[in-house]
């Protein structure tokens, strides 16, 4: 695909470069290391009764003086693709994301 727009060019090479970066990375990684939760109460993807994998949210949300919550790779690459490809794109292009989709996760 020829891209004839400097701006989105400049983009979708920095896009590809990161992607390829993290897949890099990503290689060979099992499923208990993309999970493994190195604390109790760790922010995961964990599989609901249905089977299904949930995200884990935090709740209270951050507050100053307090420290976030020790995350898994497995919830730190969901929330990272969910702020570039998820709910807050898809809600500044009008789209309609159900809370239900966007916590969904299907392992690999």
């Amino acid at each position: 695909m020829a891209v004839h727009d400097p701006v989105t060019r400049d983009v979708l090479a920095i896009f590809e470069a990161v992607r390829c970066r993290l897949f890099e990375r990503l290689e060979g990684l099992t499923d208990d290391e993309y999970l493994w939760e190195p604390v109790g109460d760790s922010l995961s993807i964990r599989p609901d009764a249905d089977g299904v994998f949930r995200v884990a949210e935090p709740i209270p949300e951050s507050a100053p003086g307090v420290p976030d919550p020790v995350a898994t790779i497995a919830w730190r690459s969901w929330h990272t693709s969910r702020n570039l490809i998820g709910t807050a794109p898809a809600g500044r292009c009008g789209l309609s994301v159900t809370a239900a989709g966007a916590a969904c996760y299907r392992p690999r």
